[in-house]
């Protein structure tokens, strides 16, 4: 990719990085948002509204049989819908927000990897991507397993420079919860873990700290 004229880089360098976030949130969500009213529910969105509109005891006596796995996601479905409804504009808008933070994630990391250019091209190719797009557009935990696999990769930058418990403790914490959401974010923690011995070897505090948050 051919670098940016240096007028133009300035420029895009003197742009807040909350405005260039903003932007990045409305866009991803609104992407994911179109049309998503006129799609009907598929079999595991109708399952999940069906939960969601369960009060809280009969939510957890279900989980008790089936779905526990996704337990935290008709939780907060159950949240949501109890304060902007449950049409399928409304309940489907809480994956696509979820994809606007994801992509909003993938900007701020890129911007601490490369530099700006380069991520509002990688969040704008995320908010496109159609495997995105359609987590974004159903009711179901697969647009907030994306945001918190996203956040804690951006966590996991950010602990291994600060070298702040409270970071990784936050990365622990984004990366619990998402194993909440799917137990495969399991697999991304084991991958953190690899990259951290790798980068900074096995007896460094960065490692230390890892197989502590990790664990």
């Amino acid at each position: 990719m051919a670098a940016a004229p240096p007028e133009r880089a300035s420029r895009l360098a003197r742009v807040p990085t909350w405005a260039l976030a903003a932007v990045t949130f409305v866009f991803a969500a609104g992407v994911s948002l179109i049309n998503a009213a006129s799609v009907s529910y598929w079999t595991d969105e109708a399952a999940s509204l069906s939960a969601a509109r369960r009060s809280l005891p009969e939510l957890w006596e279900m989980l008790q049989g089936i779905d526990a796995v996704h337990g935290l996601y008709y939780a907060v479905l159950h949240g949501w819908i109890s304060l902007v409804g449950d049409s399928s504009l409304a309940t489907r808008s809480l994956s696509a927000l979820a994809i606007g933070g994801t992509c909003v994630g993938v900007l701020l990391l890129t911007i601490r990897l490369v530099d700006v250019r380069l991520a509002i091209v990688a969040a704008v190719v995320a908010a496109l991507l159609p495997r995105l797009t359609w987590a974004g557009i159903e009711a179901r935990p697969a647009a907030f397993t994306a945001l918190c696999a996203v956040w804690a990769t951006y966590l996991l930058l950010v602990a291994w420079s600060r070298m702040k418990w409270l970071t990784w403790a936050a990365y622990a914490l984004v990366a619990a919860v998402g194993m909440f959401f799917s137990i495969y974010l399991a697999l991304l923690v084991v991958a953190h873990a690899v990259s951290t011995v790798l980068v900074h070897r096995f007896r460094s505090r960065q490692t230390v700290a890892m197989a502590i948050a990790g664990g």
